[in-house]
């Protein structure tokens, strides 16, 4: 039973490996006539190795989550990372597509709007993992409070289900031979990861400043019960509950003596909470 079980898991690995592969052709497809309308030389030696690095890390990244990498390919993708001097497949992403960006241009841009998605996206998966990897290195700090400690890693878990949920959302709305282009859904997708993003920059740039921070105390954990259950209610895009959240993380910061002394300022309409 436990062979079978092992030949479905490694065909299972190898669909989805499949699967990562014809999304990577679709999406290099659509940023070529991208290029292609702008006038880039498809043919320069830069553009041709960050499309293949791009399929590399996709590639990996897959292959990781469904069959773990192998030694060789460890090496070749720490290699890749030392190459765009980064320590992460998400960063190196992020890299490839803002100079893609930079390369389209924001006009020609608006006009494949599923590929501007797309690499939008990849900014949103870069602060998704930074965010991920924050959520769990706080469990060390309730080791003695299995309640907390679940949380967070529930929390986590949530973290990598929306990721998830998104990138099956932005393929669904991938342009298609036979049906007009998804404007309106993919306007939709573009100010949900928009949201996100500016929700992860708030919330990272907080935990930054009580990162430091060792147990937090009994007040502490008070703050951080009511901020989980406020970060799993914002699952829903609560403008509501991310305006308490942003606040939870101030009081929060305030409380722990990560913010010996903070001042209030509007920018664009949102209240950022910033030390000296």
């Amino acid at each position: 039973m436990s062979f079978v079980n092992d030949l479905k898991k490694a065909f299972g690995a190898l669909q989805e490996i499949g699967r990562e592969s014809y999304r990577q052709k679709i999406f290099v497809r659509e940023l070529r006539k991208a290029l292609a309308w702008k006038g880039v030389d498809l043919q320069g030696k830069v553009l041709l190795e960050q499309i293949y690095d791009y399929q590399r890390l996709c590639h990996w990244g897959v292959m990781e989550k469904e069959r773990g990498l192998t030694d060789r390919v460890k090496k070749a993708q720490k290699k890749l990372l030392e190459k765009y001097e980064v320590d992460t497949r998400e960063k190196a992403l992020l890299k490839i597509a803002e100079d893609w960006q930079a390369e389209i241009g924001a006009d020609y841009l608006n006009g494949f709007p599923w590929v501007k998605l797309q690499l939008q996206y990849l900014e949103y998966l870069e602060l998704n993992q930074r965010a991920v990897k924050k959520v769990s290195a706080m469990e060390c700090c309730f080791d003695d409070n299995e309640i907390q400690a679940g949380r967070l890693r529930r929390t986590a878990e949530k973290l990598v289900n929306e990721k998830e949920e998104y990138a099956k959302k932005i393929w669904s709305l991938r342009p298609k031979f036979d049906e007009e282009i998804q404007f309106e859904g993919i306007k939709e997708a573009e100010n949900l990861i928009a949201e996100k993003i500016d929700f992860y920059n708030e919330g990272l740039k907080q935990f930054e400043l009580y990162g430091s921070q060792q147990r937090p105390n009994r007040e502490n954990l008070a703050y951080l019960d009511a901020g989980l259950t406020l970060l799993q209610k914002y699952q829903k895009s609560s403008e509501v509950s991310q305006r308490k959240f942003q606040k939870w993380l101030s009081d929060w910061a305030q409380a722990s003596g990560g913010l010996k002394k903070t001042s209030e300022r509007q920018v664009s309409g949102r209240e950022i909470i910033e030390g000296r």
